[in-house]
């Protein structure tokens, strides 16, 4: 009987660790479980992304390129600046006690680049405003070589394609032969 008690003890704890870190993506969590004290580059993703329809009707009567492009650029700058404060200032916080570093915001994305402790990516996981947070790693999207006979082969194996990659379903193309080449 105590071991089934402590097994839904057990069970249950498991399952609220779990349930509070939904925004983690889980190749992060196994480099956080692996980390003991080091610092972890991760991409901050915040839920708030700017109206397109909005941002458009603002534009639509602009004739001028020039003056187009520049209220784009200030409504995203705008924009991501409001959703990412307190976040921001929560990082810049734990950036004084050398609990993160390297702090880069990216208004055209909404997101924040960084480095940071386990103990900070737990907590920035709490936050409502947040969507995910991920590991900032390099990713290859195609193959770098187009002279290589086995372009198609490579590009449709690519396991590294991005999720915009696939949500579009270039994989997919890749694999009936169109690689834009020529």
């Amino acid at each position: 009987m105590k071991k089934h008690v402590l097994l839904i003890v057990f069970s249950l704890l498991l399952s609220s660790i779990i349930v509070a870190q939904p925004k983690v993506e889980q190749e992060l969590q196994q480099i956080m479980l692996q980390s003991s004290d080091d610092m972890i580059n991760i991409n901050i993703v915040f839920k708030s992304q700017i109206d397109k329809k909005g941002l458009k009707s603002k534009t639509l009567l602009i004739k001028n390129a020039e003056i187009k492009k520049n209220i784009v650029i200030n409504e995203l700058k705008s924009h991501s600046q409001k959703s990412q404060l307190n976040t921001l200032e929560l990082l810049k916080s734990e950036e004084k006690i050398n609990r993160v570093a390297n702090i880069s915001c990216h208004w055209i994305t909404n997101s924040i680049s960084c480095d940071a402790k386990r103990e900070v990516i737990e907590t920035l996981s709490l936050i409502e405003e947040i969507d995910i947070i991920g590991l900032n790693k390099e990713v290859t999207l195609i193959c770098d070589n187009f002279e290589d006979d086995n372009l198609v082969e490579n590009l449709s194996n690519n396991t590294n394609a991005t999720p915009h990659v696939l949500q579009i379903n270039a994989d997919d193309v890749w694999k009936l032969g169109y690689t834009g080449k020529n």
